[in-house]
């Protein structure tokens, strides 16, 4: 019996989600491990979140109990936004970037993350027991649609004369390249608002690409230029 991609019941290869998994766990470093560095356990508490978060993100990365490694990461991370950041410890804990690490933490964990690339999976073949590299991807197809979402409402929000103008992305230009040398090919006229209308409608196409398999093709090869230009 076949199913649809978006059934609950679809199965396919777990490999995506298990090399997601690693690629999230090196991002929280890049994010976190400054000021997650047991140097800067002051006090008890800091130092127990120090050790929690390097070993629960070193499994993850691992794939040492895979799942249940991904989830713990996931509530380190919710209470890096909920009670540091938006609590005020720690401001920068608090931003979109660091919602849609945790949102996407906790969204992994609800997958079969650790039937690939992982010491999970290696422990098992040497046990000579059976775990396929097949499994039910609903919790994949979350992480899909969060994507779409973001793109959805990230265009939304451009969508008005302030970006569209180019002026917006004129004032980001100023502020990173001003007397640099990419500076008088960012300031051809019309750059700014032929660039800013592009990426609008590049980020509409990705909320319905990423979600059409027949648009997947072109979608994601779309998503990869846009964030290098960025």
């Amino acid at each position: 019996m076949t199913h649809s991609r978006w059934s609950m019941d679809a199965v396919g290869s777990t490999r995506a989600v298990g090399l997601l998994r690693i690629a999230l766990a090196l991002i929280i470093w890049a994010r976190y491990a400054r000021e997650m560095g047991l140097y800067n356990g002051v006090e008890w508490w800091s130092l127990a979140l120090s050790i929690a978060f390097f070993a629960a993100t070193s499994a993850m990365l691992l794939g040492l109990y895979a799942r249940a490694a991904t989830a713990a990461v996931g509530a380190i991370l919710i209470y890096f936004y909920y009670g540091l950041g938006i609590g005020g410890v720690w401001p920068l804990f608090f931003g979109h970037h660091a919602y849609l690490l945790m949102a996407t933490t906790c969204l992994l964990a609800l997958t079969p993350c650790g039937r690939s690339y992982s010491f999970d999976r290696f422990r098992a073949m040497n046990r000579r027991e059976e775990l396929p590299e097949e499994a039910p991807l609903w919790g994949q197809n979350l992480i899909v649609l969060q994507m779409a979402s973001l793109y959805f409402w990230t265009a939304l929000d451009k969508s008005g004369t302030p970006f569209l103008s180019g002026d917006r992305l004129e004032a980001i230009f100023n502020w990173g390249h001003t007397n640099r040398p990419i500076e008088p090919f960012l300031a051809v006229l019309g750059f700014a608002m032929a660039a800013s209308v592009a990426v609008v409608a590049v980020e509409y196409f990705l909320a319905v690409g990423i979600l059409v398999r027949r648009l997947a093709k072109f979608a994601i090869p779309a998503g990869l230029l846009l964030h290098a230009g960025f």
